[in-house]
């Protein structure tokens, strides 16, 4: 990291300073809003609850990842698991975040088979101009991954290029470098490389030692060149998590993790092309792509504490390449969209070992090609001058357990300039995933029988407010009904569609937005009305609090130095022994900006407190209070 302080140093030396004005919050990006129509459209008209995030909001804040960004938003928690990397969102959450949608753009970022993202370390916000966050299904244009929401990235022009290191608590490391490359007629070129290496805390328990949250080095580039009406891409990620506790929440000695040891690797590329066209009053989008993903994980599912010891080495390798189009057209009282797309996924590998101390046994399921298509479309239009209706829906047909249609329609009323009322129903789902379907009871993956696609149909009432560009408000009320819910049966060690949960919540949101000052202010509150084999008992969902409460206050002290504390208060949890307390967690950010420069401290867990978080596996610490610096230069 010294060496990397040094080159940037000696790079700034000859760099020209970037002249442009530090602070350029543009408040008209809280405007508008693209993840609920795939198209530009007043956030107020947007069919479910969105909220969007600029850039500035992101460095003023501190949050340079997605798990620090969306632990900030409303209904988002990080459940914890062997990995502790679950985001749950809206009382729903997979071991593997598949039931949110991430898009750079309009690139999916999901893995192909289990549609997850591995989040963490390895994808970077640098250069990303936007988030919008949609809270709501999605599959009536998405299709599957988007079964709760959408989480919609942009990336902006770096101008020509940027640079960041930074260095933490317990030898954390990361560095970002990012170049725009214009060639006059041939078009731009831009680079993005990411690194990150966190090994995390050591932890001192009576059953001995561990680290919390080892994230080492994880790394990602991305390759965009831009030539209209073309456009190519390439991404890339490894994402490496270094299991500490076994599947029963024990943490592992060396003896336990021979012969395979106990780790998260995770390989994850994405290629494609776009290519868009204006013909007759219609806007023509065609996108080719190819998408990879390897992984291997060794896991430890017992200890030989616990006196049955079982170890897996799991590998698995996927491969997805398809073409998707969208057709829209403007007219006289809205928007029409049309789209399909097309796509075949080769799972290639699927090979698990198993040792129990003294037996080596291996398990191989054989290589499969699915195919899957859809068709969707999406009308909106505008009614007199206070009403807008959006009719909207997709059919997906895979060829393993067959079709499913998800509709979606939205009313809203805009009564005055600063006030809009909407009401939108919903449904989604979520594939079975290859892996899961594949039965083997003795390494406790699998099912007994055909799995069908998860289903969750969702009404919300949506009431946005918003007096002045600086202000915004809204309060929202949802109802969830899902059916056919995997859910793993331990006794049998197979995986069912033996789960159902009616729910309903409250998200209550608003923010203020100045350079001076900012500030933003949540809370969200669920309650359970009906379950059966899903994780939930009486009025709670297992490991989620009830409610929930974050917020904070970015104030200038001078020019380009803000100071912004910010807080997140969680209700009581039931966790898989016992009660877990409600918990009040402080960070605090400090922002030096000058020029082309910027200086970032920042203090998680100000007050050092070992919280326990509610999760899968018996709890364990979150890490203590932590220091980072941060130091970006643009050029």
């Amino acid at each position: 990291m010294k060496k990397l302080l040094l080159a940037l140093w000696v790079f700034s030396l000859s760099a020209t300073p970037l002249q442009a004005e530090y602070y350029t919050l543009a408040l008209k990006e809280w405007r508008l809003a693209k993840a609920a129509a795939q198209f530009t459209e007043p956030i107020e008209e947007a069919a479910w609850p969105t909220t969007v995030i600029t850039e500035e909001e992101r460095r003023r804040w501190g949050w340079f990842n997605l798990r620090d960004l969306l632990e900030y938003q409303p209904s988002f928690y990080l459940i914890q698991d062997m990995n502790e990397r679950v985001v749950a969102h809206r009382g729903f959450y997979r071991t593997i975040t598949s039931e949110l949608l991430f898009l750079e753009d309009y690139i999916k970022l999901n893995l192909p088979e289990f549609q997850n993202l591995t989040l963490d370390r390895t994808y970077s916000l640098a250069g990303v101009s936007r988030v919008e966050i949609m809270r709501g299904p999605g599959a009536s244009l998405y299709g599957d991954a988007a079964f709760t929401g959408v989480v919609r990235l942009e990336r902006k022009a770096l101008l020509p290029g940027l640079l960041r290191v930074g260095i933490g608590s317990y030898d954390g490391e990361e560095a970002d470098l990012g170049l725009d490359c214009n060639f006059s007629s041939l078009g731009k070129l831009r680079l993005l490389f990411h690194y990150a290496d966190d090994p995390g805390e050591i932890y001192h328990s009576p059953e001995g030692n561990f680290r919390l949250h080892p994230r080492p080095q994880n790394y990602s580039w991305q390759i965009r060149s831009f030539w209209e009406p073309f456009e190519a891409f390439w991404f890339h990620f490894y994402s490496r998590y270094d299991t500490p506790r076994s599947q029963s929440g024990s943490p592992l000695s060396a003896l336990d993790r021979k012969p395979f040891g106990s780790f998260e690797k995770v390989w994850q590329d994405i290629l494609g092309f776009k290519w868009e066209k204006e013909w007759k009053g219609w806007r023509l989008v065609l996108k080719p792509y190819w998408r990879y993903f390897k992984s291997h994980t060794p896991q430890v599912r017992s200890t030989h504490a616990e006196g049955a010891f079982l170890a897996l080495d799991i590998e698995l390798l996927a491969r997805a390449y398809g073409l998707s189009g969208e057709f829209y057209r403007k007219h006289r009282q809205g928007t029409f969209l049309w789209g399909f797309s097309l796509e075949e996924e080769d799972y290639e590998q699927s090979y698990i070992r198993t040792f129990n101390g003294t037996d080596l046994g291996a398990i191989g399921h054989p290589s499969k090609s699915e195919s899957h298509w859809s068709l969707f479309a999406q009308e909106k239009l505008t009614l007199g001058e206070n009403w807008i209706f959006n009719l909207g829906g997709r059919y997906d047909h895979y060829e393993s357990f067959g079709g499913e249609f998800s509709p979606r329609a939205s009313l809203i009323w805009k009564g005055r300039p600063s006030f809009t009322f909407s009401a939108t129903w919903g449904r989604s789902f979520q594939a079975p995933v290859y892996f899961y379907r594949q039965r083997n009871r003795l390494s406790g993956y699998g099912a007994a029988s055909e799995l069908e696609a998860e289903k969750l149909e969702t009404l919300s009432l949506d009431l946005y407010y918003h007096p002045s560009p600086r202000y915004e408000g809204r309060i929202t009320w949802f109802w969830e009904k899902g059916n056919d819910l995997l859910v793993y049966n331990a006794r049998e060690r197979v995986y069912q569609n033996a789960g159902k949960i009616r729910l309903w919540g409250l998200e209550v949101d608003s923010r203020y937005s100045t350079e001076s000052l900012m500030a933003f202010l949540n809370y969200s509150f669920y309650q359970v009305t009906e379950s059966d084999g899903a994780p939930a008992q009486g009025t709670r969902v297992f490991y989620l609090p009830r409610w929930m409460l974050k917020g904070g206050v970015s104030a200038r002290l001078r020019p380009g130095l803000y100071l912004s504390p910010q807080f997140r208060w969680y209700g009581r949890a039931r966790g898989r022994e016992g009660w877990l307390s409600p918990y009040l967690l402080w960070d605090l950010h400090l922002l030096l900006g000058y020029r082309s420069w910027s200086f970032s401290f920042k203090i998680e867990n100000l007050f050092d407190k070992h919280y326990w978080r509610g999760g899968t596996v018996p709890p364990a610490p979150w890490p203590g209070r932590t220091f980072w610096l941060r130091l970006e230069k643009r050029f």
